[in-house]
């Protein structure tokens, strides 16, 4: 390893964290593969920097004796753990993205949220060392306050990894949820949005969406009937009218 970044560990690992933010943010989306390859290769650089002045991040902090090293060497732990736990997600949603699109996106994010909710607590188990049990008890208890709190909105979001993994819709699907026709601009966590034929908006929970019934125009094919009633006079004779009808086909 180069001797200034020997002699400087914690002053590389900030500026490793740095050049991460700033490829990440410079480089453009549609390279995601070469983001994805920058990420890796700057976390593992990371990695190696830390191990090696002994700022190992599954244990205790080093530099006891020096308050300030100590806290310094503590937050970098912490910030591999979550380094890691960020660029996991990233490597998992690529990977995902390419088996299920943009559909898989609500998988993407819940992966995502308990991967961080791992790292957070090994960081507290590891670095800080925290009694994790009292922790996980303490959180189990808040996040049962909170379910019942939320328990409309968390309906909704289970709901929406239900209907992305049985993909009932997908994106740019003309479908009808419980008679509110409309092609489906986005699904989120909380609702499917669709637009209207006549250009408007509108915004079905998914709670509601995986109940009602759904009806897919674009599946099998993007070809689909539609039901068109005339008034005649009853004058008309069938004649006139059939003809019109035939030109009115053919135009």
């Amino acid at each position: 390893m180069p001797s200034f970044i020997a002699d400087h560990p914690m002053l590389c690992a900030v500026a490793l964290i740095l050049i991460d933010i700033a490829v990440w943010r410079l480089i453009s989306p549609n390279l995601a593969n070469w983001k994805l390859a920058a990420r890796l290769v700057i976390f593992a650089v990371f990695s190696a920097v830390l191990f090696n002045d002994g700022m190992n991040p599954m244990q205790a902090a080093p530099y006891a004796d020096d308050t300030t090293l100590h806290l310094a060497a503590t937050a970098l732990q912490i910030g591999w753990w979550l380094f890691a736990a960020r660029t996991l997600t990233v490597l998992l949603g690529a990977v995902m993205m390419q088996r299920v699109g943009h559909t898989g996106r609500l998988l993407q994010d819940l992966l995502g949220a308990v991967i961080f909710l791992i790292a957070i607590i090994a960081a507290m188990a590891y670095v800080l060392d925290l009694p994790v049990k009292g922790v996980l008890a303490t959180s189990g208890a808040v996040a049962i306050i909170v379910g019942l709190a939320l328990q409309s909105t968390l309906s909704d979001v289970f709901s929406g990894i239900v209907l992305n993994t049985t993909k009932p819709y997908q994106i740019d699907d003309w479908i009808s949820i419980d008679g509110t026709e409309g092609r489906v601009t986005d699904i989120d966590w909380r609702a499917t949005r669709l637009q209207t034929s006549q250009g408007s908006l509108a915004v079905i929970p998914n709670s509601l969406a995986a109940k009602a019934k759904i009806i897919n125009f674009s599946r099998p094919a993007d070809m689909f009937g539609l039901a068109v009633s005339l008034q005649v006079s009853p004058h008309a004779r069938p004649q006139t009218v059939i003809e019109a009808l035939e030109r009115a086909l053919q135009g």
